[in-house]
This record gives C-alpha cells, structure tokens and sequence, in this order.
C-alpha cells in the first residue's frame, strides 16, 4: 500500500513539473510570437524604404542622364559657336585684305 501511495505521488510531482513546464513553454511561446509579429513589422518596413529608395534612386539616374544629356548638347552648343566665330573671323580677315 505504501509503494502505491509513493507511486501517485512520484507521478503527482512529475504531473506538476510538466504542467509547470508547459506553462513556462507557453510563456515563452507566446514571447517568440511577439518577436516575430515584431520582426515581420521591421521586415516590411525595411522593404517598403528599400522600394522608396530604390525608386529615388531611379529618379536620380534618370535625372543624372539628363543632366549628362543637356551637357553634352551644351557641350556641342559651344563647339558650335567656336567654329562660327572663328569663320567669322575668316572673313573679316579676307574683307580686310
């Protein structure tokens, strides 16, 4: 009789660790879960200023080559205006002779 009321205790003991065990896990589960609804925030946050930089850095290289664009055909502009002004001065030069 002794040994069966040893056993049930032996097993009570054990049932009570595990319940507390299980609370403990639950615990911690439940802290797991806010880590990773909070790390999915972060996450999607990151993406979302990944796509906003990504678009402004589009913008910027369209920007760029337009700027680029304007000063090639500036550049071309004054080439221009060299060789006019120096025919220019060609004839001045033939008028004057």
């Amino acid at each position: 009789m002794q040994d069966i009321k040893l056993i049930i205790q032996e097993i009570q003991k054990r049932g009570e660790a595990l319940k507390s065990e299980l609370a403990t896990m639950r615990n911690d589960n439940a802290s797991l879960q806010d880590k990773v609804a909070m790390l999915t925030r972060n996450l999607e946050n990151k993406q979302a200023e990944v796509l906003d930089l990504t678009s402004q850095v589009d913008h910027l290289n369209a920007a760029l080559k337009e700027s680029e664009a304007k000063a090639n055909s500036a550049q071309v502009n004054d080439e221009e205006i060299d060789f006019l002004v120096r025919e220019i001065d060609d004839c001045i030069n033939r008028l004057k002779q």
